[in-house]
């Protein structure tokens, strides 16, 4: 059964009550296995997770991929998302390495370029983790320090403090979003709101 989720409040409690219908929860943490397939995942290519993007993956991998705001997910199943919270590896990548993975994204070449320019801009190693964004998602990538670096699909480049601050624009920019309905793409519809 679809569950939607009331939002109220400002833009960011919105925001806040979307990740946590997603099934995130202050101190959430992935389990120390999960972490271990993940940072797997990553080496299969050579690479290993720095600090910075390992924390964000282990509060933030595994949440609803599909958000639906103000739209049943269920009745629109054809709809795609309003926002994208794939952080790698995510449900297509199932028994993927992370070569495969990325193979089946882009040219490796342009993968490569994006990379490179995206260190040039963090100043340090970054490594592409996810994808997140609402209507058209940034790719996002993170080096040692906290800081989300992003890229559109037109090549723009950007910088964020924290992914609060990422988000919250879509939220300002919509006050009438009075609820969200969430699902996992290609696994379930919903999940609960974990106990706090």
């Amino acid at each position: 059964m679809e569950i939607q989720y009331p939002l109220t409040g400002g833009p960011e409690e919105k925001l806040t009550a979307c990740l946590k219908a997603a099934g995130w929860y202050e101190g959430r943490e992935v389990s120390p296995e999960k972490m271990k397939q993940i940072t797997d995942f990553y080496a299969s290519g050579g690479i290993a997770l720095p600090e910075g993007a390992k924390n964000f993956i282990r509060e933030f991998h595994g949440l609803a991929e599909g958000w639906y705001l103000n739209l049943s997910a269920e009745k629109f199943s054809w709809y795609p998302p309003h926002t994208l919270f794939k952080i790698f590896p995510d449900n297509e990548a199932k028994g993927l390495d992370y070569p495969a993975r990325l193979d089946r994204e882009d040219d490796p070449a342009i993968l490569k370029e994006n990379l490179e320019m995206m260190c040039d801009l963090a100043g340090e190693p970054v490594v592409w983790i996810g994808i997140i964004g609402y209507k058209y998602p940034v790719r996002i990538y993170m080096g040692s320090s906290p800081k989300i670096f992003v890229m559109s699909a037109w090549y723009d480049t950007a910088d964020f403090s924290s992914l609060t601050e990422m988000m919250m624009s879509a939220f300002v920019h919509h006050p009438e979003w009075s609820f969200v309905t969430m699902r996992q793409i290609y696994d379930q519809r919903a999940r609960p709101i974990p106990p706090r």
